[in-house]
């Protein structure tokens, strides 16, 4: 789209009148609010896939913490090293 000058406007205003000139301003500012309104839906929508990865990431990161935590136990409790089972046997 291109831009108006005001020396398109004052033509405007020559050959037309004064509401010639509202209609091309009213004109104008509705494609440009046309062109917002997309930009807060594509904003909006990236703001969704945003929201959904984030989800993801945090389940992703309980799950590695669950198995962290039972590989924890699994070596303060390790039972398959006889050296180990014999001082458990012991206390």
């Amino acid at each position: 789209m291109t831009a108006l000058t005001l020396g398109d406007i004052l033509g405007l205003l020559k050959a037309f009148g004064f509401p010639a000139v509202i209609l091309v301003l009213w004109w104008v500012d509705s494609k440009r609010m046309q062109r917002l309104e997309r930009i807060i839906d594509e904003y909006k929508g990236l703001c969704e896939r945003y929201a959904k990865t984030t989800d993801e990431f945090l389940q992703m990161m309980a799950l590695n913490i669950q198995s962290l935590s039972r590989i924890e136990q699994k070596i303060e409790d390790n039972r398959f090293c006889p050296v180990v089972r014999r001082e458990m046997e012991a206390r």
